[in-house]
């Protein structure tokens, strides 16, 4: 008894072409895409010298004389700071719930004191020769120019800042 060729075969009918190929294509490239975003996005963030000076410009500029700022420092030690800003002096200041000795301390814990002490020692720190490599990122309010997260990571440790400023009518 002979075989009977298949009937598509005898058509010429062509073969289907499988589809993983193309699903494998589609997910590469869907991981490619979502790399280039998440870098450009990064890169937004990245700490540098001049979105630094157009912050504390735009602070200087737009910035509210009288604030409460509550800091909240994770990474070695945690800590929270809360400062009393008027007509842009500290009034109070308190870490962890404790008074500070001295209001000049709580400086590094304003709005201008973290962009000169906290930033700008980062930046210094890491433009000298030999200094470990480090990635900083940081979010700027975009009305005041207040910082809103900080996150330095160094292959050391890791820092992370969070403010949350509250204007004083």
């Amino acid at each position: 008894m002979a075989t009977q060729p298949d009937a598509q075969a005898e058509a010429g009918t062509p073969r289907r072409t499988p589809l993983w190929p193309w699903a494998l294509l589609g997910v590469a490239t869907g991981v490619a895409a979502f790399i280039v975003v998440l870098n450009l996005w990064n890169s937004r963030l990245e700490l540098t010298q001049a979105r630094l000076n157009a912050a504390r410009s735009l602070w200087d500029a737009a910035g509210p004389s009288d604030y409460d700022i509550e800091v909240r420092v994770q990474g070695g030690v945690s800590s929270v700071y809360s400062v009393k800003v008027r007509d842009r002096k500290i009034q109070s200041a308190t870490v962890n719930g404790h008074p500070f000795d001295r209001l000049e301390g709580a400086y590094p814990w304003t709005v201008p004191g973290l962009f000169d002490v906290v930033m700008q020692e980062d930046l210094d720190q890491d433009s000298k020769p030999g200094c470990p490599p480090s990635y900083t990122q940081v979010e700027f309010d975009p009305k005041d120019g207040h910082p809103i997260r900080y996150l330095r990571t160094t292959d050391r440790q890791r820092i992370q800042i969070e403010v949350k400023l509250t204007k004083v009518p």
